[in-house]
Order: C-alpha cells, then structure tokens, then sequence
C-alpha cells in the first residue's frame, strides 16, 4: 500500500459526455469518476489532482458563460486543481466565485495569480497518516483571457524560478515535493523517437534534486518517465486516461491506466448539465458522409476549410482567414474535442465541441478590414510562424479571382495581424463568428455532397 497515491488528470476540456473520435470514444466523466473511485483503494491517502483546463472546453462552457461546465466539474469529485489557461476563457471572476463557493482548493504560485486574489494558493500540503507529507506546488504561466498562445505572462523559466522559490519557503520536515505546471511535452514518448523539447527540458533540469516529479498538461500529449532525471508524469488528457503517482518509503513509482467508455447509446453523464448536453445533441444541423478533422486525413475533409468555406457564403467578404489552433488542436491521435466531427448526422452539441470558444475571444467572433494580397500573405505566413502547431497553421480561403479585398481574421489574431501589418489598418466587427461558418457549410448542403465525392 503507498503512503499517498496522487490520482492525475488533465485537460479534460468539458468532456462530460460519451463521444467518438477517430481513433475511439471518450469515455466521459461518469466513467472517468468511477475510475479514480477504483483506484482509490490501496493508498494510506489518495488525492485527485487536475493538472488544469477541466472546466473549459463544449459543449457546457459556451452555451452557459461556464456556469454549467464548472459545477459539472466539481461534481466529479475532484480533490486538488492546478487552474488551466482555460479556466480563464471567461474572465477571472467565474474562476474567483467558483473557488469562493467550492471546497475545490486551486494551487498556483504564479505572482500574478498570487496578487489576483488570496484564493489561489502556492502549495497544498497532504499528510498521509503513517505521518509522510508532500507539497505540491502550482504553476499555471496564467494563460488568461485576452492574451494569445504566445503572448503569455510568463513562461517554464520564470515558472521553474518560482517554484524553486516557493519550495525554498517549505518547512525542513517536508518529505516530498510534486511540482504540478500546466505545460507539458511537446510530442507523445509512444509515437517514435520523443524529446522533451528545450522548454520542458529546462524546466525539469532547473528543479531536478530539488523535486520528487513533475506532473504536466496543456499539450494533449503524454509521456510517463523522466525528463533531464526528473520523474515526469502527463497521462493522456479528455479523461481517457488517469495517471497515478504513488508514494512510500522506496520512493516515487508512475503509472498510468486507461478509462473505459460506456456502451454506445449511453451519455456517459448524468449530472448538472447532461439535460443541455442531450438537448443540443438532438438538433441535427446535417449529415456528412465523411469526417471533418483538422489536421485533414485522406478519410477526412478539412474542418478549418469547412469553417472558412462556410463564413465566405454568409459575409461579403473576399478572404476569410482561420487557424488550426482554432479549429483545432494540430494533435493526434487525441483530437476527440477539437478538431474531429464523425461522419453522419452532425448536431448542435458537435458545433460546440469542435468551437468551444466564447463569443469575442478565441476565435468565435470575426473582424474584418480592407488588405491588399501581400497584407493577406504576410498574415498567412506570420500566423504560422507565430503558432508552433508543426503542421501549416492558416486557412486563407478566397472567392474566384480575388485575393485581397475584405479580409474576415478572427478576434483572438487581430492584435496580433496590428502587429504584423506595416500600416495602420481600420478593423470592424464581421457580425459572425467560426460556429456560424461551420454551420453555413454543414446547412447549405454542401457538406454532405463534398464529403460523399
């Protein structure tokens, strides 16, 4: 029996309900409940940690402002949680009323979260009662509405400086230290060769004598091991996997065990929200004959080109300009929430799931300005510069013979398109968003007779 047993997950990213994906089924929170309930046993203590991004993510957080994506989220029993950038989708004070109403304990030393509010804590202590404790020290780079992916407020340095000053400040009888950053690897440790990357080999190399492990998120991707000597454990995210760190007199021992789905037919979800959740699933917008995915497969049609296909039927405008980051994630094989809708009927809930963004950020809501063809390209190509997705980050989708004129570029990118634009642009509201252009393509027709050639 280990002396305390940390139950792991991260970026659950709302996935409440039972949901196919390309290469199986998400297996949703009342499956993932029962897994954690089961590994429970045979630990002194045993503490669900979320490593973050558990209450964001659709159908629940768009159409409810995140009211019913948190209480669902507190439903699941979770015990410990380091906040994800996602959290913060809605501005901070769903975070703040949220913490203030719960028993939910969120643990994040960055300074700036620090000076927000005394809710968040720098490190949580657990006590197993043979008498062991271990601290456990939050980082969150406070990725929070209204910055883009790499406009962050801090970064693995000044995070891994952070927790070695905190953990610097632990009582002398502390046994164990666990450094919980919502960051990750950059690639799967199961898909070939794997590095780390530069980021979070830094990371891990800055705490290393200092930690017992590190446990990571944020990237959809997984790896259980070390990293420059450091026990790192991320397990696969959506709650189709729990990682599990144990804790006794030998040490510190990782694993991590998967969740099984219920039968085809079940919701997977039977608490606050899983009514909004069957509501939306039965209003059938169309049927397709193959998938939308982005990164596109050779089974697939292209999600983002279906977006962007989409706001050019329902706008004047003569480009319409999207990003994989925003139709999806650029990741596989888990690209259950973002970037896949499966073949047949497509419904409401599936429009939310793959554009789980709230209105006027993260891509939801479109602006508009007047750019010449090299403006368009130097967007293009600054977007895929900017974004690190590995995979062409931009779809410019332009109507027959133009390819300058009024441009549609989504909210979360028009600071960044000020930035890369050599002249003073006047930008307006479009009036739609990327979920009215998804559902322009899927209800004109179109979709069905495209996905069928």
């Amino acid at each position: 029996m280990s002396d305390i047993r940390l139950l792991l997950t991260n970026d659950f990213f709302g996935s409440f309900a039972r949901q196919p994906t390309s290469w199986g089924t998400l297996p949703g929170g009342a499956a993932l409940r029962r897994r954690i309930d089961t590994l429970r046993e045979d630990a002194g203590t045993a503490v669900w940690l979320d490593a973050g991004d558990v209450a964001g993510g659709g159908p629940l957080a768009p159409v409810s402002d995140g009211e019913l994506s948190w209480a669902g989220a507190l439903e699941l029993g979770i015990d410990l949680a380091v906040p994800g950038n996602h959290e913060f989708d809605f501005g901070d004070t769903p975070v703040l009323t949220w913490a203030a109403r719960s028993n939910l304990p969120l643990v994040a030393a960055d300074e700036e979260l620090q000076q927000l509010s005394p809710l968040f804590h720098e490190r949580w202590m657990i006590t197993a009662p043979s008498g062991r404790t271990l601290a456990v020290v939050g980082i969150n780079l406070a990725e929070r509405r209204g910055r883009t992916v790499w406009d962050r407020a801090g970064d693995l340095d000044a995070g891994a400086k952070r927790a070695l000053a905190v953990i610097a400040e632990l009582p002398d009888d502390v046994d164990h230290v666990v450094v919980v950053v919502h960051d990750g690897v950059p690639e799967s440790s199961g898909q070939g060769s794997f590095d780390a990357g530069p980021r979070m080999s830094g990371f891990c190399a800055a705490l290393r004598g200092t930690v017992d492990a590190v446990v990571g998120g944020h990237t959809l991707m997984r790896h259980i091991g070390e990293i420059a000597g450091v026990p790192y454990i991320q397990p696969w995210a959506l709650g189709v996997e729990v990682g599990v760190l144990d804790i006794d007199e030998l040490g510190v021992h990782l694993d991590a065990v998967g969740v099984a789905p219920p039968p085809e037919g079940e919701l997977g979800w039977r608490g606050t929200g899983s009514r909004t959740i069957a509501e939306l699933a039965s209003r059938v917008i169309a049927n397709i004959h193959r998938p939308l995915t982005d990164p596109a497969t050779p089974q697939s049609e292209a999600l983002g080109a279906a977006v962007t296909h989409g706001l050019l039927a329902i706008t004047d405008a003569d480009v319409a300009l999207t990003t994989t980051i925003e139709v999806g994630c650029g990741q596989l094989p888990i690209d259950g929430i973002k970037t896949y809708l499966p073949a047949g009927p497509i419904t409401e809930a599936d429009v939310y799931r793959a554009l789980p963004w709230p209105g006027g950020t993260r891509g939801d809501e479109m602006w508009a300005a007047e750019l010449t063809t090299d403006e368009v390209a130097m967007l293009s190509r600054g977007l895929d510069i900017a974004i690190p997705t590995g995979v062409s980050c931009h779809r410019a989708l332009r109507k027959e013979d133009h390819a300058s004129g009024v441009t549609l570029v989504s909210s979360n990118y028009v600071r960044n398109a000020r930035r890369m634009l050599k002249r003073d642009v006047e930008w307006w509201p479009a009036g739609v968003g990327l979920r009215d252009g998804l559902r322009a393509y899927l209800g004109t027709g179109a979709a069905a007779a495209r996905t069928a050639s």
